[in-house]
């Protein structure tokens, strides 16, 4: 396990080095809320990247660190569509990417290079969006500090942090396939944004960095490239701290008593989501006898 630096803001720390950090996270801390026997298993799985989380990542440095993108990723060899000469299962093909995985770069397939150029020049030309990341700030700040209540090691992993925006702000940028405010609303919820927001914006003010606002640039990743810049409201946050003042507190003492439980040993009565009453009368009413 990787040592543990002292608590405070570390610029241009690698991915991987970050992400060896023995302290909870924000994805730590979703599965701490499922159960501490989730979290325990999560944690002994060894970091592998996933295809999503790879073009994410290209995604954050193609729009925040344009200067290097091609410093870490190369677009795949050029395909012979026509004759099938050279398709992905060839050898020919395989000799290339293995040629150029071995100086370092990471491949990535030419329709995915085509997307973000489109994903990049649609948060350019949004007018709000682009004066955020064109302001004075920082990328892919990773952050750790001590949480005041339990004493537990915390971290994130910031993708843009700036002073200059009404108190500072931290940006943090979504791929999404709907950035439409009903479905990314729920986004919001479903992947827990809000908690993140909170999370991210509470280890800023522990370690002085002016943070008044967590934002969030939604970006579709297929045309036509809609792009929404949202700021998580008060009701958001106020959640997102009800959840992580739960679960640290439930990691805390699980670490204190080294013991990570599962699910309830009772039985447990369970119906349907509340909105299903109100689906079924709908569904019926529409129906012709």
């Amino acid at each position: 396990m990787a040592n543990l630096p002292e608590p405070g803001i570390y610029p241009s720390v690698p991915f991987a080095e970050y992400a060896k950090w023995p302290a909870v996270s924000n994805s730590g801390l979703k599965y701490i809320l499922r159960s501490p026997a989730h979290y325990k298993a999560a944690m002994a799985e060894t970091w592998k990247d996933t295809p999503a989380q790879i073009l994410g990542r290209a995604f954050h440095m193609a729009i925040l660190e344009p200067d290097i993108f091609w410093k870490h990723f190369a677009k795949e060899p050029e395909l012979d569509t026509e004759s099938y000469a050279k398709p992905r299962s060839s050898k020919a093909y395989k000799e290339e990417i293995a040629f150029i995985e071995e100086k370092g770069l990471t491949v990535l397939k030419a329709d995915d290079v085509e997307n973000l150029n489109g994903m990049k020049a649609a948060v350019m030309g949004h007018q709000k969006l682009n004066k955020v990341i064109t302001s004075t700030g920082q990328a892919e700040l990773s952050i750790l500090w001590e949480d005041p209540d339990t004493g537990v090691m915390c971290k994130g992993r910031l993708d843009w942090a700036t002073d200059t925006r009404a108190g500072g702000a931290i940006l943090d940028l979504k791929s999404t396939d709907d950035a439409s405010p009903g479905s990314f609303e729920r986004a919001v919820y479903r992947w827990g944004y809000h908690r993140q927001g909170e999370f991210y914006l509470r280890g800023a003010r522990i370690l002085g960095l002016p943070s008044k606002h967590f934002v969030i640039g939604a970006v579709e990743k297929s045309p036509p490239f809609g792009v929404v810049l949202y700021r998580l409201d008060d009701d958001a946050i106020r959640l997102g701290a009800r959840q992580i003042d739960f679960a640290l507190a439930r990691y805390a003492e699980c670490r204190r008593t080294k013991s990570w439980p599962c699910y309830t040993d009772d039985v447990v009565d369970i119906g349907v989501p509340k909105w299903a009453d109100a689906a079924v009368e709908r569904d019926l009413e529409e129906q012709t006898i």
